[in-house]
């Protein structure tokens, strides 16, 4: 009896109920998709996303690069993060003659909104006699004089702004034998 009564009633309101059942139906799939494009970010421009998106956020930390590269006086080139903020740099300045050696090391990007401050100083280095600079914008700054005595030095690198550092080796007689060098970068 209960049977006979259902199949009446949806006998005499199932038409009207077939198109809510079916907005009903693609409401359950089209809601989750529509939420789901919604949080998605859009960019204008593929190249350049714009940084109040939800979900992007700023990159806080300066890169530090390893130019890498073959030169006449410098091999086994390493650059090693220990943090987001300190990095070793080490290689080996093989047997020269005397002179100036210079090549470019480290490519230093600031992608924060602030000014960076990137400190070099020697770690480590084996021969006395070489003077040891960090060439910026043509510029010598002696991290390691020819007595062996070493001074660290820091450079800015503007928000949004590239560096390119490079190493100056100066002696004045030849070097019969190789070295090796590390350096401690960190960035402030």
């Amino acid at each position: 009896m209960v049977k006979r009564e259902i199949k009446r009633q949806l006998q005499r309101y199932g038409t009207y109920l077939e198109p809510f059942e079916l907005l009903l139906l693609i409401g359950i799939f089209v809601i989750p998709i529509m939420t789901l494009f919604n949080l998605t970010p859009q960019y204008g421009s593929p190249d350049v996303p714009p940084d109040n998106v939800l979900g992007v956020s700023t990159d806080g930390h300066v890169r530090i690069q390893d130019i890498g590269g073959s030169h006449e006086f410098i091999t086994n080139e390493r650059l090693l993060g220990i943090d987001t903020s300190s990095y070793h740099y080490y290689t080996t300045l093989i047997n020269r003659e005397s002179g100036i050696y210079a090549k470019p090391i480290l490519q230093v990007t600031n992608p924060t909104d602030s000014d960076i401050e990137i400190t070099f100083s020697v770690k480590y280095s084996v021969e006395q006699s070489s003077q040891i600079g960090i060439l910026k914008d043509n510029t010598n700054y002696i991290i390691k004089d020819k007595e062996g005595f070493t001074f660290p030095r820091s450079f800015t690198v503007a928000s949004g702004e590239s560096a390119i550092f490079s190493i100056d080796v100066r002696n004045d007689v030849n070097i019969n034998y190789s070295e090796e060098l590390g350096l401690l970068i960190l960035s402030r």
